[in-house]
């Protein structure tokens, strides 16, 4: 729930008043005492960026994409044995196919944007929640 005097976020079980505001939830009256006004230190505003939602929404989709290109290497080494290349240009060694080649730069790509995507929301996104909190 969002304190609608100072917004807030807070746990609404139980709660009939704002933990930071002292805002009276329940009968939507102003606040008993003066909301404090606190100056807010880098190290507070740090604290606050690492569980901003932009941040953590970023590191899940970049851990997701790692995950699929995890999940589906097994699938690829297993559909790769079935249907190897069928000619030698070499002997001994086999050519390589589509599906080998395609595959392979799928999982990488796959595994690279995961891992760009969750160092742009630790570096960037985590950057200007920073200053965001800074400012408010």
């Amino acid at each position: 729930m969002f304190c609608p005097n100072c917004s807030q976020a807070f746990n609404a079980r139980g709660v009939h008043y704002c933990p930071n505001c002292k805002f009276d939830i329940g009968s939507g009256s102003k606040p008993a005492k003066k909301p404090q006004t606190r100056t807010v230190s880098e190290g507070d505003a740090i604290l606050r960026a690492i569980d901003h939602p932009r941040v953590d929404a970023g590191i899940r989709q970049g851990l997701k994409l790692l995950f699929i290109a995890v999940g589906f290497f097994p699938v690829y080494l297993v559909i790769g044995s079935l249907y190897p290349a069928n000619d030698n240009l070499v002997k001994g060694q086999r050519s390589a196919d589509l599906f080998n080649t395609g595959g392979k730069a799928v999982l990488l790509t796959l595994a690279a944007a995961g891992l760009l995507r969750i160092a742009y929301a630790l570096v960037f996104e985590r950057r200007s929640a920073i200053r965001e909190s800074q400012n408010s």
